[in-house]
């Protein structure tokens, strides 16, 4: 038998539960590629079109999709003014703030802290706003991962990204590679973890196999941080590795972000999109990582645990949790 819960989310996730445990976790994807909605485009007209074809992080895909395009004109973008530098920390304080004050409570037992999100965005000063070093005390409370995780993936620039490109830079396989990305040749996992990967609490509950609880550990510390005003230049950049082409890197909450396009003539030859989910939900990655194995003597444990873990890794989109429990039966 199946139980079935938002099953009409866009990523799903589907558990094989064997009577203690997860056995199995399987990841299917099946999201439309908004970026072939750019191809044929005007150039001026893609770099607008751009951040409206997603609901979250709009500030990031303008800028990566400006920067992307200006690249691949012959003319890189300055590093970001400071209109621009706060219209992408802005975005990526409300995410971390919608993500722990509203999503990670229920799952914690806790009451929701709406209050830090509506002080911010009353913009009240840092003396009224919640400590968030206290919430990730809660961490402690999510599952111990049972299997070795996925590497997490490091600090590349534009340049550095363009030759790690599988596929000698086919745009076909580009396409492909968006959708299931790796970096020589192995899933990783991005998000506030890989970038505070070394700050000690983070490092020490990483190492420990509490991966879900180091996630919102980082995301805790890189609230804070990105309260008090840090910034940091290396979030965003571009580059034209050859003629024609760009490709603009531009951090968020998520992870990286890649735009990568070719020109012809101010028109949109192609254009391939590298979201950060698709790296932490890779069909091989994160989440497969880190719930396959995880003791759950009940149908709901497993599903809260799966959820757990989903809500660690920061999906952009919604999700949908499927449970096969036929094997028990």
């Amino acid at each position: 038998m199946g139980q079935h819960e938002g099953n009409d989310g866009a990523l799903q996730l589907a558990l094989e539960w064997d009577g203690q445990g997860i056995a199995a976790a399987r990841v299917a994807s099946p999201r439309p590629l908004a970026a072939r909605l750019l191809q044929g485009r005007p150039a001026a007209e893609a770099g607008e079109l751009a951040p409206r074809l997603f609901t979250l992080c709009a500030a990031a895909q303008g800028s990566a999709a400006r920067r992307a395009l200006a690249a691949a004109a012959g003319a890189p973008m300055a590093e970001p003014d400071g209109a621009e530098r706060q219209r992408l920390s802005r975005e990526m304080i409300g995410e971390h703030l919608w993500r722990l004050g509203l999503d990670w409570p229920p799952l914690l037992g806790l009451p929701p802290r709406k209050e830090a999100l509506v002080a911010w965005r009353k913009g009240l000063p840092a003396a009224d706003r919640p400590q968030w070093r206290s919430f990730a005390a809660h961490a402690l409370e999510l599952p111990l991962c049972a299997a070795p995780g996925t590497d997490l993936l490091e600090h590349l620039d534009a340049s550095a990204w363009w030759q790690s490109l599988p596929g000698e830079r086919d745009w076909d396989c580009l396409a492909a590679h968006a959708l299931a990305p790796t970096l020589a040749g192995r899933p990783r996992e991005t998000g506030a973890a890989a970038r505070c990967r070394r700050q000690p609490e983070v490092a020490a509950l990483w190492q420990a196999g509490r991966r879900a609880a180091a996630r919102l550990q980082a995301r805790c510390l890189e609230l804070e941080a990105l309260l008090d005003g840090h910034w940091d230049p290396a979030w965003v950049d571009a580059c034209s590795p050859a003629p024609g082409i760009g490709l603009a890197r531009v951090e968020t909450a998520r992870g990286p972000l890649l735009h990568l396009v070719a020109l012809a003539a101010g028109t949109v030859q192609r254009y391939v999109i590298v979201a950060p989910t698709e790296w932490n939900f890779h069909p091989a990655g994160a989440f497969v990582q880190d719930t396959t194995g995880l003791p759950a003597p009940t149908p709901e444990a497993a599903r809260h645990m799966a959820r757990c873990i989903a809500l660690s890794l920061d999906p952009c989109v919604a999700v949908g949790i499927t449970l096969d429990t036929h094997h028990h039966a």
